[in-house]
């Protein structure tokens, strides 16, 4: 892929501004989709949709965003299972298919957090999330176990979607409101989108 990442335009007082990316090697496929009008974006779509996390989580923050910000090497590096991997996306696939998902996003780096931050602000719309309490609740928001995928569904598909994801679909809560607030037994995070937004913007000076 591309070693030249770079944007030139204007600020707001008509100065140039040049913004680069360091050089980062980057790996692209390409493919023919069958039907683009089911392809699916990763910005919550609608107030009351149900939220997902697909695959497992476990805790795997060896080299991850999270342990790096607390500088340390962290613990087990991520594991990949191949055909566990191949056999969840097949049936992310027929449940995109079937026009069961409104959202869909990997979580990859920093984790589900990140993840769901992300999606969040894409849509511009807050999510209320409970997480399970199967590990501690900071490697469960910030493990970068591989494979898993943050989707939003329509409460009028949740059941035809759990039957066709099966137990990898773990429900996390709903879309709505103008924060993200995820809870572990207690309140544990509680981001207002915009503050979220304009951070995620600052290093780019607003772009």
């Amino acid at each position: 892929d591309s070693m030249f990442n770079d944007f030139s335009g204007f600020d707001e007082e008509n100065n140039p501004v040049k913004v680069s990316v360091l050089p980062t090697l980057l790996i692209s496929s390409i493919g023919i989709h069958p039907d683009v009008t089911k392809a699916v974006s990763m910005d919550v779509k609608f107030a009351g949709d149900l939220v997902y996390v697909i695959g497992m989580t476990a805790e795997e923050l060896g080299g991850s965003e999270y342990f790096m910000h607390l500088g340390s090497p962290g613990n087990r590096v991520p594991a990949l299972d191949l055909d566990a991997a191949r056999e969840r996306y097949g049936r992310l696939a027929k449940a995109i298919d079937k026009g069961l998902v409104a959202s869909a996003f990997p979580v990859s780096h920093g984790g589900l957090l990140v993840a769901l931050a992300k999606v969040s602000i894409a849509g511009r719309l807050g999510m209320e999330i409970a997480i399970p309490s199967t590990i501690r609740p900071d490697y469960y928001l910030f493990s970068e176990s591989l494979g898993r995928i943050v989707v939003t569904v329509s409460p009028g598909s949740r059941q035809a979607f759990e039957e066709t994801i099966g137990s990898d679909a773990v429900l996390l809560g709903r879309v709505g409101g103008p924060d993200l607030r995820v809870t572990a037994g207690r309140p544990i995070v509680d981001l207002r989108v915009a503050d979220m937004e304009a951070a995620y913007r600052a290093p780019f000076g607003g772009y």
